[in-house]
């Protein structure tokens, strides 16, 4: 279907995507990965020098595609590899000044971690410092998959201590997770609104939250909660 449209829809979907999300695209099939090979150069130069917005507006730090000296062949898969290959070496090195840029890591064991990072977990630990997660407990959720370090992201944006960051990310299931971001909006200690999204059910968070309304302190509300079987 999308090999059918008109080429300015084509280029509307091109600029849309960006040129990560193309790269992704060209997984859906044969014939898609053929026209973007194809096309990989008249695309790229969609993008080069510009502005990444949406990584731009994540990390607070302006980010511009590089611009590339390449040479084009006969083979458009070579081309997109060749392409492809740049600009993930380029855009990690990009990444990486971000960390000199907000003096990130100086600490010789965590410039090593660091640089051990493939350039999207990279991105996600840069975020959690700039949420305010210390250095030593982002380095501890870079082991965790891709997934729970967003979960860990989404902890330290909604005010939860670096602690219960890290543990919730490696411990919680997906029902805890969301009770904890649910039941952290009603709360004021961590470690009750952590252990209550541990050990509470979904039926009985929400009677905690209720009772939260009605100005009941954390630990009582968590208590009494507990003891409704639901």
């Amino acid at each position: 279907m999308l090999l059918s449209i008109p080429e300015t829809v084509w280029l509307i979907l091109v600029d849309y995507l960006g040129f990560p999300g193309l790269c992704k695209l060209r997984e859906v099939n044969n014939s898609l990965r053929k026209k973007i090979d194809y096309d990989i150069f008249l695309i790229y130069k969609r993008f080069e020098g510009k502005q990444d917005t949406e990584l731009s507006e994540y990390l607070n730090y302006q980010i511009i595609y590089p611009e590339f000296n390449l040479n084009k062949v006969d083979v458009p898969r070579l081309n997109f590899i060749n392409i492809g290959v740049t600009f993930q070496m380029m855009r990690h090195f990009d990444i990486l000044d971000i960390v000199d840029h907000y003096d990130m890591f100086k600490f010789i064991i965590h410039k090593a971690q660091i640089n051990e990072l493939n350039t999207k977990k990279l991105i996600k630990a840069i975020k959690l410092v700039l949420l305010g997660l210390s250095e030593h407990y982002t380095l501890e959720c870079m082991p965790l998959t891709n997934e729970r370090i967003e979960w860990a992201i989404s902890f330290k944006k909604a005010g939860l201590c670096d602690i219960f960051c890290w543990r919730g990310a490696s411990e919680f299931n997906e029902s805890q997770k969301n009770n904890l971001l649910k039941l952290i909006k009603h709360t004021n200690q961590d470690c009750f609104t952590f252990e209550a999204a541990q050990c509470l059910s979904d039926g009985q968070i929400d009677i905690m939250i209720e009772k939260k309304k009605e100005n009941m302190l954390d630990y009582y509300a968590m208590v009494s909660s507990s003891e409704i079987d639901v």
